[in-house]
């Protein structure tokens, strides 16, 4: 009997996206299956974007609903019992931990999931490990090529001056909604995170597998220096972090470390994280000047 998500298959867009699309790379045209590789991820993206992010009691009752649309699909019982984790999580908002929600690999051939690790043989099809897709806990941890990601650390000082350019330390200190961030509060969490990145930096280039103790970025004491003064320590602690960098061999940017709650991670990893990271909140600091504005 086929499963809900083969039956509802000639209906689901993104389904016929991604059927297209390996059709078009089994005849050597991969060219064409990237183009509809990205219009399903920016479709599936779009979308959910527009819908907005779920949270309290909705979260939690639309993880239920599917749990049981996964199990009905045929999803295997690891990964709906990591789910499970990952809802408990959210329910007692705490960290999920590595070895509650273990690696997801998925056959890039066939859709078979597997947990932890990629057999050497697909189960279904018979493709070779090296053929799985991890899924990575976060895309800022996919490993930026290392001359890109030294332009985009060197040039986030003065992306983030251009930002708050023209605003006075009274004006950054404003909070234009009740309970938000304002302006000093963003650097103030772009600072913490610096120094995050700095200090992990530190661990991986001088210990052989150290424990990377996972860090909440956005649990930070609130430090009360201008935010004229935060930047300016930014500024100092980014040029201590890009010599580090700039100074590490090829195999440097490979030394690793365990994070808590994203397994194996190396030093060129952490550094795109966190450049990634900052660019996510450029956004947030333009949203809050219009609103001071308004």
């Amino acid at each position: 009997m086929p499963h809900e998500s083969q039956i509802a298959a000639e209906d689901s867009l993104l389904v016929r996206l991604e059927r297209a699309a390996a059709s078009l790379e089994a005849g050597g045209l991969y060219g064409g299956g990237k183009l509809l590789h990205g219009a399903a991820f920016a479709l599936a993206t779009r979308d959910a974007y527009a819908a907005g992010a779920l949270t309290g009691g909705d979260l939690l009752a639309e993880l239920d609903a599917l749990a049981e649309t996964l199990r009905a699909a045929g999803m295997p019982a690891s990964f709906l019992a990591a789910l499970g984790n990952a809802r408990a999580a959210t329910a007692e908002s705490r960290e999920l931990q590595l070895a509650e929600a273990p690696e997801v690999f998925v056959c890039r051939t066939c859709g078979t999931l597997m947990m932890k690790t990629a057999p050497n043989r697909c189960p279904t099809c018979g493709e070779r490990a090296l053929t799985f897709r991890e899924f990575v806990p976060t895309y800022y941890l996919e490993p930026l090529p290392i001359p890109v990601l030294l332009d985009a650390l060197a040039a986030a000082e003065g992306e983030l001056r251009a930002l708050v350019a023209g605003l006075t330390d009274a004006r950054m200190d404003e909070h234009p909604i009740p309970g938000e961030w304002g302006v000093r509060d963003v650097i103030s969490h772009l600072l913490f995170a610096e120094r995050l990145l700095s200090e992990r930096i530190r661990l991986l280039l001088t210990e052989d597998d150290p424990d990377l103790a996972g860090a909440a970025v956005w649990n930070y004491a609130t430090d009360p220096r201008t935010a004229s003064d935060l930047l300016d320590d930014f500024a100092e602690s980014r040029g201590r972090t890009l010599a580090a960098l700039r100074a590490l061999p090829l195999e440097g940017w490979e030394r690793s470390g365990r994070h808590s709650e994203f397994g194996r991670v190396t030093v060129r990893m952490q550094a795109s994280y966190f450049g990634k990271h900052e660019r996510h909140h450029f956004p947030q600091i333009e949203q809050i000047r219009r609103l001071l504005a308004g």
